[in-house]
């Protein structure tokens, strides 16, 4: 009996572009995932877990040092630069001490404020500016840990456009509606979105400064 499947997401599709990333021990690789930002950290969390990689979440600098104290060693640590008490910089310095091989993804909208605090990147460290695609992610991830990008990846611009699209609708049905105020909730049902989606567009608004979150959780356009 046929059984009809639904559509992949975006996420999904993106996802099966790379193959399953295979540790430098035994199993998928393992990374280290410092972000202060939840809607953020949800985001890319998922993007890697649907990708086969397994992952561990800290929500500061603090928490991902004691993390990787429990853990046993990670290939990747992929983390914020501007974080409460550890910066992503100090982070990466001290982990690194512990395991030089750690290879490190500083994930951020403050590159200046890197180069400032370092001059430029050590071995095995790459930047990916926020906000990024999915793809965008990806692609910065299987470059740092493996050296290549598989080719399906190269190809996926599509996802790229409708994600570009979608942003200039939000952005122009915030503009023509002065004072709207969603939940997250809301804005998924409004544009359509899966949780993955809806986190990775709000937190792209919010890294351009075109939105802002209450403190009841909303967001909300900001005014000028």
């Amino acid at each position: 009996m046929f059984h009809a499947q639904p559509a992949p997401s975006l996420l999904e599709t993106t996802a099966a572009a790379f193959p399953s990333p295979e540790s430098s021990t035994v199993g998928p690789k393992r990374i280290l995932i410092a972000e202060d930002e939840s809607l953020m950290r949800e985001f890319v969390t998922q993007v890697l877990t649907d990708a086969g990689y397994v992952t561990a979440r800290a929500v500061d600098g603090d928490d991902a040092i004691e993390c990787a104290k429990r853990s046993r060693p990670f290939d990747l640590l992929l983390t914020d630069l501007v974080m409460p008490r550890v910066r992503g910089t100090e982070l990466a310095r001290r982990l690194r001490l512990k395991q030089p091989t750690l290879k490190v993804l500083y994930f951020t909208g403050y590159s200046d404020q890197l180069f400032k605090e370092k001059g430029e990147l050590w071995d095995a460290e790459a930047l990916l500016e926020k906000p990024s695609t999915i793809e965008g992610l990806l692609e910065a991830v299987s470059q740092l840990l493996d050296g290549h990008v598989p080719p399906a990846a190269r190809d996926s611009a599509t996802s790229s456009e409708s994600a570009v699209a979608l942003l200039r609708r939000v952005k122009a049905e915030f503009r023509e509606m002065p004072g709207l105020r969603l939940t997250e909730a809301q804005a998924r049902r409004l544009w359509g979105l899966d949780v993955v989606q809806c986190a990775s567009l709000l937190a792209r608004l919010r890294a351009i400064g075109f939105i802002f979150q209450t403190r009841d959780g909303a967001f909300m356009k900001v005014e000028g």
